[in-house]
């Protein structure tokens, strides 16, 4: 009886200690929320937010967390910004490459990314059209997806937070992208959307596109050729002074009648 006494009171003690170090870390968002602002508002959200935390780090460490984030962050602070300050739950290593081609980025657009008088942004309407770095493909896909050239260019500081989140997310998803790009892809170069039938085949049945037509690389490279008339001989210099000298004397006879 005695060992499930004490059994019953060392659960009855951890479920006192948590509910209290629950009730701190509770306490300690509200005051940070009230600081940053930007309060989750559905009911019971802090209580959650306290919950996840003390499943992965103590009340000292989330405070740790919490003070580096009033430092560090900017609106909207949300869990993944707490556990990425919360010692014990450093940067994973995706993350840290994320974050180093996001340096990459930002220092490359404030360089080389410039504009023409259409509105057209990129590093060959920069100051050095001709000699800027080349970035992975991984970047440039991803600059693609999350808006190109321009949201870079002119991102201020409302729209860094959301654009950062965009091209992390994007730029950790390129991979897979990658990795099942082939299968969305579509004919290149003589591809015609007639060319094809577009009824349901029958289940089963594997169906070959017709193979484009391409043209020669001579042809696609070669700039059109512009002809020059060649130089006339002394027999059509007479003949064509001769029917100018016809013009102007009907053009000459045509006013003598009016």
């Amino acid at each position: 009886m005695q060992t499930t006494d004490s059994r019953t009171a060392s659960t009855e003690s951890l479920k006192s200690m948590t509910r209290d170090e629950r009730a701190r870390v509770i306490k300690d968002l509200a005051g940070f929320y009230a600081v940053m602002g930007n309060m989750p508002e559905v009911e019971g959200s802090l209580t959650a937010m306290a919950e996840v935390l003390l499943l992965e780090a103590s009340h000292d460490n989330i405070k740790i967390g919490l003070d580096r984030c009033m430092r560090e962050c900017r609106w909207p602070v949300r869990l993944p910004d707490i556990f990425l300050r919360i010692p014990g739950c450093e940067v994973t290593k995706p993350d840290a490459e994320a974050r180093c081609a996001w340096d990459i980025l930002t220092f490359f657009v404030k360089k080389y990314v410039g504009n023409d008088i259409h509105g057209n942004y990129g590093p060959e309407h920069g100051w050095f059209p001709a000699g800027f770095p080349k970035l992975e493909q991984r970047v440039l896909d991803t600059v693609r997806r999350t808006g190109g050239w321009k949201v870079y260019a002119l991102m201020d500081e409302t729209d860094f937070p959301h654009q950062q989140k965009r091209f992390f997310e994007e730029y950790r998803a390129w991979t897979a992208v990658e990795a099942h790009g082939a299968l969305l892809a579509l004919p290149s170069v003589g591809f015609h959307p007639d060319s094809f039938s577009l009824a349901s085949p029958i289940v089963g049945e594997t169906r070959e596109l017709p193979a484009p037509k391409e043209k020669p690389m001579t042809q696609i490279l070669a700039p059109p050729v512009k002809k020059f008339a060649e130089p006339m001989n002394d027999a059509d210099l007479k003949a064509r002074r001769t029917k100018l000298k016809k013009q102007a004397q009907h053009v000459q006879k045509q006013f003598t009648r009016r």
